[in-house]
């Protein structure tokens, strides 16, 4: 519970349902972590299956041993994950309305994916910069 107390936070709000709070964080995490990893699975393998089948063997050495051909594999990669990333930013903030604002799991799911309505390219663009900047070269 976020309140106006700013120097200390109150006896009574130190541990007030901290093991639901934990139990729900942690099933979170693991729910949003299994469904933005399915859903890329569920984009990438049929859509890499289904280039693979339509190009001929010429088309597919070219694809598979050129500069070119592997940035266009790239970015057809990253097309097709563009649903995982999506869902990954909606549902960002599950953790923090958990914490925040004492909510069960359903209801952090709904409040994440309201509180990200119309942030979301903004928010994808800064959380890729702050993975970017975690970078060592």
């Amino acid at each position: 519970m976020v309140s106006r107390h700013t120097d200390r936070i109150p006896e009574e709000f130190i541990f007030h349902n901290m093991g639901w709070a934990t139990l729900h964080s942690l099933l979170g995490s693991w729910f949003v972590s299994i469904l933005v990893g399915v859903t890329g699975l569920v984009c990438l393998l049929p859509g890499m299956l289904i280039l693979f089948a339509v190009m001929d063997a010429p088309t597919q050495s070219w694809m598979l041993g050129s500069w070119l051909g592997n940035s266009g594999i790239g970015l057809f990669v990253l097309i097709l994950l563009l649903p995982s990333a999506f869902l990954g930013v909606s549902l960002l903030f599950v953790g923090q309305e958990i914490a925040v604002k004492d909510r069960n799991l359903i209801q952090a799911i709904v409040g994440s994916w309201r509180q990200c309505r119309g942030h979301r390219v903004r928010l994808l663009l800064l959380s890729q910069f702050r993975l970017s900047s975690k970078q060592v070269y």
